[in-house]
């Protein structure tokens, strides 16, 4: 039962779980042939959603809390074991995804009429990953206890400061609906429409 447990918190589509328990190297090697970065992010609790499976595995709620430590992952795993570099990092985490969901150029690049949306990181801040200091709702972390080397250190959204400190910054709301470009069309930045 405890394996059935354990693996229900990583029921996911899309496997973007590194830990101690999974074989990393597997994971990171794919990276660097990869579109982009991706997991079937979300913050379930576990302690009543995902718990549902304890006894029936079909119950288990598909996905799991991941988003907030994908770039101290794709960091530390990444960039830091010398399987991929920084540039390489950013396409695989903002330019890639947005163009394959259709936001590139508003969103992906630092660009004249682009929407400025900047992470200032830093390279040597140390960061211990736990479900405690999570901004997320969930209650259990696939990456507890993993200490990493880089961490974000102020977030820009649309040219305004949206987290800094370890801590969101901003009010509820200040979120805006982003048109997406139809299949092989291009989102052209807000200054050229």
């Amino acid at each position: 039962m405890s394996v059935l447990i354990k693996g229900g918190r990583i029921i996911t589509a899309a496997d973007d779980y590194v830990g101690d328990d999974y074989v990393e190297g597997e994971r990171i090697t794919l990276i660097g042939e990869s579109l982009d970065v991706d997991a079937d992010h979300c913050a379930f609790l576990w302690d009543g959603q995902k718990s549902m499976g304890t006894d029936d595995f079909s119950k288990i709620p598909n996905g799991a809390p991941g988003l907030e430590n994908r770039l101290h992952m794709s960091h530390e795993f990444g960039v830091r074991t010398g399987r991929i570099n920084l540039n390489r990092m950013v396409e695989l985490l903002s330019t890639n995804p947005a163009k394959l969901f259709g936001l590139y150029p508003r969103k992906g690049t630092i660009a004249p009429g682009s929407d400025a949306d900047i992470v200032v990181f830093d390279p040597d801040k140390r960061h211990l990953i736990t479900a405690e200091t999570q901004q997320s709702r969930s209650d259990y972390n696939l990456d507890e206890g993993t200490e990493v080397t880089g961490s974000p250190e102020v977030v820009l959204l649309r040219g305004s400061v949206i987290v800094e400190n370890g801590g969101l910054v901003v009010e509820p709301g200040v979120g805006q609906f982003v048109e997406r470009a139809a299949f092989g069309q291009e989102l052209l930045p807000v200054a050229a429409r």
